[in-house]
């Protein structure tokens, strides 16, 4: 089993930023990150494809969790081979989501990061 390089990551990451939450083409949630707190709107009553669920109220460590959830699992047989295919030499969840748009072949969520440029759905789906 290949293991995942525990080289640290060390990523300035723009402070202040929102990420969309998508469903297919329907905004759900919107997160605002801005000097290391998290706010967020939800425009959905779907709960399972919110961000924090029922939260009402969220910190970077469930920001960062919520990443976690949408990437590929740490213990992924082939995990390396896919971080160098994404052009990344270490496992940072955020980043991770930042070059997959968080998606993921089991749902139709999909985040778009207001700092990145900008896509559609139609533009990313993995399928229909």
């Amino acid at each position: 089993m290949e293991m995942v390089s525990l080289e640290v990551c060390i990523i300035m990451f723009n402070t202040d930023y929102s990420v969309k939450v998508y469903l297919k083409n329907d905004l759900i949630s919107e997160i605002f990150v801005k000097d290391g707190s998290v706010d967020f709107k939800n425009y959905s009553s779907k709960t399972i494809f919110l961000p924090f669920g029922v939260q009402t109220s969220a910190t970077i460590e469930d920001l960062e969790e919520f990443y976690e959830d949408r990437c590929f699992p740490r213990e992924r047989d082939n995990c390396n081979q896919i971080l160098r295919d994404l052009g990344l030499n270490c496992y940072e969840p955020e980043l991770i989501c930042r070059k997959t748009h968080g998606l993921q072949f089991d749902d139709f969520v999909w985040l778009q990061f207001s700092d990145e440029p900008q896509v559609t759905w139609d533009e990313i789906k993995l399928r229909d």
